[in-house]
């Protein structure tokens, strides 16, 4: 379907469900910049997660068509969590990437609207109303464009179960399906764990693409991206915890610890890491 064909249709749906255009008063869109975002990818992510992480793995399930817009569904239990998002769009998926951020946390750090941020206020039904609108239009204007949501909408522990998604990852899926007739919904675990080393490792496993393509109810869409991401997570949580490693990729080697330093600087031989003991590298 030809872009003005997309955004007619889209601009001919009520004002409660797309709510229309964005209102730069009541919402703040994404300022994407090629050369921006890889100024924040490089000298910001890259940088921090390389010292702060012993290592980064990736199992990645499936990828979605490359014709039908994304939205990678992500738990958020940690500070890093959209660190790990923007490493792998940028190593692995490499779409045109945005992120519903909250407004508070957006407006203090608008470098992040570089990269795709663009703000929701969840207490202001206005402007979480804009901000669906928003995502909407820019899934259905890019088939490579891919929306990054944590859908519980706040920070809890990685184990807390349920997940207890707010709706708005269902809402945008039935939008963008009624729009151009397709939508994936990509579940994204993410973990941390320390495995006798100095610093943490970080999992991501990318479960299989829940692909829409006939109009559902918001609530049926969003439960059933909350199972999806549920099993991926509790399936990780179990090969983490007996050290099932052989199915991930390396997505990035962090610094050296201390201890590995110092027996480099003496000529010693490094100790064996823990994985490579039980092995299950």
């Amino acid at each position: 379907m030809r872009a003005e064909n997309i955004q007619r249709k889209f601009d001919s749906y009520p004002a409660l469900e797309l709510a229309g255009l964005y209102n730069s008063e009541v919402m703040l869109p994404a300022q994407k910049h090629p050369l921006l975002n890889a100024l924040v990818y490089h000298g910001l992510v890259r940088p921090a997660l390389r010292s702060q992480f012993d290592r980064i793995r990736l199992r990645h399930a499936a990828a979605a068509p490359d014709d039908t817009p994304l939205i990678l569904c992500v738990n958020h239990s940690a500070w890093w969590d959209g660190y790990l998002c923007m490493l792998l769009n940028e190593t692995t998926l490499r779409r045109s990437a945005y992120v519903m951020i909250e407004d508070t946390q957006l407006q203090r750090y608008q470098l992040l609207r570089w990269t795709g941020g663009f703000s929701v206020n969840r207490s202001d039904a206005r402007s979480a109303s804009e901000s669906l609108a928003y995502a909407v239009r820019m899934l259905t204007t890019d088939p490579r464009a891919m929306l990054i949501i944590y859908p519980q909408g706040e920070i809890l522990g990685n184990d807390v179960r349920p997940l207890k998604f707010f709706s708005g990852v269902g809402h945008i899926a039935k939008n963008v399906v009624r729009a151009i007739g397709r939508c994936a919904v990509l579940p994204c675990a993410l973990r941390y764990e320390f495995i006798g080393e100095q610093k943490p490792q970080a999992f991501i496993h990318t479960g299989a693409p829940l692909l829409l393509e006939t109009e559902s109810a918001a609530r049926a869409v969003t439960a059933q991206a909350e199972a999806a991401l549920t099993r991926d997570l509790d399936t990780l949580h179990d090969d983490v915890a007996h050290y099932r490693f052989a199915d991930f990729a390396t997505l990035m080697t962090g610094d050296a610890s201390i201890n590995r330093l110092w027996d480099t600087m003496r000529g010693r031989r490094q100790i064996q890491r823990v994985e490579e003991e039980s092995g299950k590298q």
